[in-house]
């Protein structure tokens, strides 16, 4: 489980990380080149990606109920 975790936390940290380099050096890379960089929204702090977060934790916690 402890692995699970520690996958878990690096695919969403590599995610946010994936975010800003696209997001804002991407951008600017784009911007240099005379391009526009158009990039679909990120769930971020969505209800349901919030909700999904709390619930795989609360399962690993409290445990298959």
């Amino acid at each position: 489980m402890a692995a699970e975790r520690a996958d878990f936390m690096l695919w969403l940290g590599d995610n946010v990380h994936l975010l800003y380099d696209l997001g804002t050096e991407g951008r600017h890379v784009a911007e240099k080149a005379g391009a526009k960089l158009t990039a679909a929204e990120a769930v971020n702090t969505h209800p349901a990606f919030i909700k999904m977060l709390v619930d795989g934790v609360e399962l690993k916690l409290v445990g298959s109920v």
